[in-house]
């Protein structure tokens, strides 16, 4: 029995999956060393960032809480509110959108991160300054959140945005934190799936004319998934070439060729 070597290549007529969502800028692994700021009636919290080179629709923002403290009464803060604010002149201008907890939860009581998606559509612009903000209006005097923060100005890993400024408002006015950084990130759409509207042209050298081998695909090179191809068409041989027309597929196909 004669060997065959075998001819394995890909075409990708689409992306398998849709990647969901990119975090072009984040914080969040950042070390707290027990830092934190507090959110509450009296105190409005925002942190900055800016943009890339291209416009992107904002998916959601993360923020890192650290609990709650209650007020002198034990009552817990009321709701977190966040928003997204444009920039004025450095600091927190005016609400371009209003963002929801993305499981529901008005009051996050629990330390942990919490995901906030917008009210409505929103795209960034490219190198912009924006801001996150968030407040309580609805709680109680000395009832607030602990926003986790870093006294370090830096990013994880991957992200290709700036970090801008942390502020606050405790009586009508923004100001700088100094030396402290609020843990934050943001995530906008990953790249949409890429198709081939044209019908993909598969060709192998017949040398002597006699030999005849099956075209066969693959979603993912398992050696146990190849299947034989049913939809292409054999168009004959042109030169020595034995020539497949493939109609364009939704997913990423591998092909080879297997002896009869």
């Amino acid at each position: 029995m004669r060997n065959i070597t075998i001819a394995c290549f890909c075409i990708c007529a689409g992306a398998a999956t849709l990647a969901q969502t990119v975090t072009p800028i984040s914080n969040l692994n950042q070390p707290t060393s027990g830092y934190y700021e507090n959110v509450s009636v009296n105190y409005e919290l925002g942190t900055a960032f800016i943009t890339g080179n291209n416009a992107m629709s904002l998916s959601s923002f993360s923020i890192s809480l650290d609990g709650v403290f209650p007020d002198f009464s034990g009552h817990l803060p009321g709701p977190l509110n966040l928003f997204l604010y444009a920039d004025a002149s450095g600091l927190p201008g005016s609400i371009l959108t209003t963002m929801v907890n993305s499981s529901g939860i008005s009051s996050p009581i629990n330390p942990g991160i919490y995901s906030y998606v917008p009210a409505s559509p929103t795209v960034l612009q490219p190198n912009t300054r924006y801001w996150i903000v968030a407040n309580s209006s609805m709680s109680g005097r000395g009832a607030s959140y602990s926003w986790n923060a870093t006294p370090l100005i830096s990013l994880d890993a991957g992200s290709s945005w700036v970090e801008g400024a942390s502020v606050i408002n405790n009586g009508g006015s923004w100001n700088v934190v100094v030396g402290s950084q609020l843990l934050f990130s943001v995530t906008v759409p990953g790249p949409p799936p890429l198709a081939i509207a044209q019908s993909i042209v598969l060709t192998y050298t017949n040398a002597n004319g006699n030999d005849s081998y099956i075209l066969q695909q693959n979603s993912d090179l398992a050696t146990t998934n190849w299947v034989n191809v049913t939809n292409a068409t054999l168009s004959g041989v042109l030169d020595n070439q034995v020539v497949f027309i493939v109609p364009p597929s939704a997913s990423r196909l591998f092909y080879r060729l297997s002896p009869p």
